[in-house]
């Protein structure tokens, strides 16, 4: 699942994700439009964030 489908779903916009992961509003829209990829670090946040339901491999474009 991506970001931006987490998002949706959970009904969160960027600034909720953001002041939770404590880092840019900005940041996160990047990521969620795919502009950026999460440095390792974010990742795993936002893993734990979502519960494993975005992964490292949502941002890389790799399939299971």
């Amino acid at each position: 699942m991506t970001l931006s489908e987490y998002m949706k779903r959970a009904g969160l916009d960027a600034l909720a994700i953001a002041r939770k992961l404590k880092c840019s509003e900005g940041a996160v829209r990047k990521w969620q439009y795919g502009e950026r990829t999460p440095r390792k670090k974010k990742m795993l946040e936002i893993y734990y964030l979502t519960r494993g339901q975005v992964t490292a491999n949502d941002f890389l474009g790799f399939e299971e």
